[in-house]
This record gives C-alpha cells, structure tokens and sequence, in this order.
C-alpha cells in the first residue's frame, strides 16, 4: 500500500514514512494489530475497513515507482540512491541511528512488561481466563461469536479426542 500511494502521487516517501511511524506503528511498541482493536473496539475497526478498504490498492505486482528505481539501479544504501542520496557516512549513520532505536525498543518490550493478554491462562476444557488479582477467576467461553480456545486448551481437547 504504501508503494501505491507514493506512485500515484498521493504521498510522498517521507510523509508515508512519518504516517507509520509516528502513527499506527508507534502503537505497534505497546500492542500488536489485534490487541489494539481489542482496546479501540472491534465496532470501529469494522467500521473504518467499510470505508477505507475499497480504495486500498489491489495491484497484482509491484508498482511502477518502485520497479523503475530498481530498473535504474536506484535500490537504497547499497547503491548511495533510492527515493533519498546516500554518501557512504550518511548511511552508516541512518544504520547506526536505525540499530540504535532497535535496541531501545527491545528494551521497552522487555518480558516484565508482557501485555495481559499475553498472561491469560487456560482452564479446564481450554477456555481462557483473564487473571485479576484478588478477584475469581472467570472462563471466556469457547465457541461462537469469534471466541477461540487458548493454544494449550485446543491441543489438551485435540488429544482427548485422539484418545
């Protein structure tokens, strides 16, 4: 998508690079795609892919934008040209920045800080609880409505089935 839209001209590599960036990716720090429209509510999620998705680009190949710098040469760092000029410093440098804010957001994600939906624990019959402290434990149900067994409960009931 984002090739799409700098090839038919609705925006620039710099500003699809600050959407995603500053926008729904920075997000992607703190939750993944699913959890995020857990939190928002799966309502606006759909409501917004009613609108949005019918204009998304369904091309069934790569656009000209990109496939003309690769036809040129013009493929990034490697070659000191792309959709920006790099000298040889200016790229070690956006390498060294890119590793850098890597390694700090590695650090952000560290373990201690899992999301709750990453410590949900299966009950018997593999419906998920949700652990709150000093409060009963309360099993999701399993089936309709988009509600799923957690990993372990499906393979504990695929084995009882074999069984």
């Amino acid at each position: 998508e984002a090739w799409s839209l700098i090839d038919r001209g609705v925006a620039s590599p710099e500003d699809v690079d600050k959407v995603v960036r500053y926008g729904f990716g920075f997000r992607y720090v703190a939750a993944g795609p699913v959890l995020q429209k857990e939190i928002s509510g799966l309502e606006v999620n759909c409501a917004a892919s009613a609108i949005i998705y019918p204009d998304l680009c369904n091309d069934s190949g790569p656009p000209p934008v990109l496939t003309d710098k690769v036809a040129r040469g013009e493929i990034g760092m490697k070659t000191g040209s792309g959709f920006w000029t790099w000298t040889p410093q200016q790229a070690a440098a956006e390498k060294a920045r890119y590793a850098e804010d890597l390694k700090a957001t590695l650090e952000i994600l560290d373990q201690r800080r899992k999301p709750v939906v990453d410590r949900l624990r299966p009950v018997s019959g593999g419906a998920t609880t949700f652990p709150s402290p000093g409060a009963a434990r309360h099993p999701l149900p399993e089936g309709e409505g988009g509600q799923f067994p957690s990993p372990a409960g499906r393979r504990a009931r695929d084995e009882g089935e074999k069984g």
